[in-house]
């Protein structure tokens, strides 16, 4: 697959507590033509999202120190990280918990465990030409 934005890298956020995971996302991703920033915790991810404010951001729900919940409350309720697309990554998918996903302001959700090229598509769709 060629670079999907030639002429400028974006840069995505993923944010999840599982090491393997975030390697495995992370290396897919930076395949795929992208700058990936990764974060382990809530509070990291926000802090990381606030300061390198990326075009995206996958994010876990279940996380030590803030939850994926909190996170996308926080991004959505500042204006510097408002408009940044956010996808909830997670094993949850019964119908109140995509209520809460979209209550926080998540954009979309994707199931873990996940289809790599199923999350490329998300993440296409939400990122501008």
């Amino acid at each position: 697959m060629p670079h999907p934005f030639p002429g400028h890298q974006r840069t995505i956020l993923v944010v999840d507590d599982e090491r393997p995971t975030l390697t495995l996302l992370s290396e897919y991703l930076a395949s795929k033509g992208f700058q990936v920033l990764t974060a382990r915790d809530g509070q990291a991810g926000l802090e990381t999202a606030r300061s390198a404010r990326p075009d995206l951001i996958v994010l876990d729900v279940m996380l030590p120190r803030l939850d994926g919940y909190a996170v996308a409350r926080a991004l959505k309720g500042d204006p510097v990280t408002a408009a940044i697309p956010i996808i909830i990554f997670s094993t949850r998918s019964s119908p109140a918990d995509r209520a809460a996903f979209t209550a926080a302001g998540a954009n979309l959700h994707v199931l873990k465990p996940f289809d790599p090229e199923h999350l490329l598509v998300k993440i296409l769709e939400l990122l501008p030409p």
